[in-house]
């Protein structure tokens, strides 16, 4: 008997289903590590997921009505920081569609297990680096404790956090010399991109109060350049484009 022609057609769109599901599959198999403690083999398979698709969704569709949260960026960040490596968590976690996610949704537990883990990874990258010296430094330098004024410590903390309409909130003005306010406009720039970022065409208007920020910070401190560990490729291109 030959197939009928609604037949062929299936079999033709198989191909295209599957490549379709690629996210779907390494999602689920990273889920799948991270039951069995594999977390080399999770992370694996969620940067994997995160090729496939790395829009973060509270509710998605997997199969038929079978609806679960899709957070690549938030497990490949947590298999990592099971590893011990801080440094590629924060990456992972410093995602700000995925930060926004787990802010808005019920996901109580994946959001306090984030906060914690981010909070961690600060302190312990933190604790591994030396103390400021008085010759201005990258951001990175910033986290030292007792480096820094109060108003550029809690500028970091809520950037890890993703808590970026607090960060729209702080005073430059408040850094106590032009190291600290041009960092306080780093991080206040980036704050206003990350949700421009978040809100598509709506959050165009940001982009002037962004490069404003950045000019400011450029004035500040020169020198200054955005920590590729802290900020992403965007907003670092947008740095590298307002003079």
């Amino acid at each position: 008997m030959r197939p009928s022609p609604r037949a062929l057609l299936l079999l033709s769109l198989l191909p295209a289903l599957a490549l379709g599901a690629d996210w779907m599959r390494e999602y689920d198999r990273g889920l799948q590590a991270v039951r069995q403690e594999d977390w080399a083999e999770a992370e694996r398979r969620f940067a994997s997921a995160i090729e496939e698709d790395p829009v973060p969704q509270e509710r998605r569709r997997f199969q038929g009505v079978v609806y679960r949260p899709y957070l690549p960026h938030y497990y490949a960040g947590l298999a990592a920081f099971r590893r011990g490596d801080c440094e590629t968590a924060l990456r992972y976690w410093n995602h700000a569609p995925t930060a926004a996610v787990l802010d808005k949704s019920s996901l109580g537990e994946e959001r306090a297990q984030y906060r914690q883990g981010v909070e961690t990874c600060r302190q312990r990258i933190a604790s591994s680096r030396p103390a400021a010296s008085p010759a201005p430094a990258a951001p990175r330098s910033a986290t030292a404790p007792g480096a820094v004024p109060a108003a550029l410590r809690g500028a970091v903390e809520a950037w890890l956090a993703g808590e970026y309409r607090r960060l729209l909130g702080i005073d430059p003005g408040a850094g106590p010399d032009p190291r600290s306010r041009a960092q306080l406009y780093l991080f206040r720039a980036a704050a206003a991109f990350a949700l421009a970022e978040l809100e598509g065409q709506g959050g165009a208007a940001r982009l002037d109060a962004v490069r404003q920020d950045i000019r400011a910070a450029r004035a500040a401190q020169p020198e200054l350049e955005p920590d590729p560990q802290f900020f992403p490729p965007r907003f670092r291109r947008l740095w590298q484009q307002s003079r």
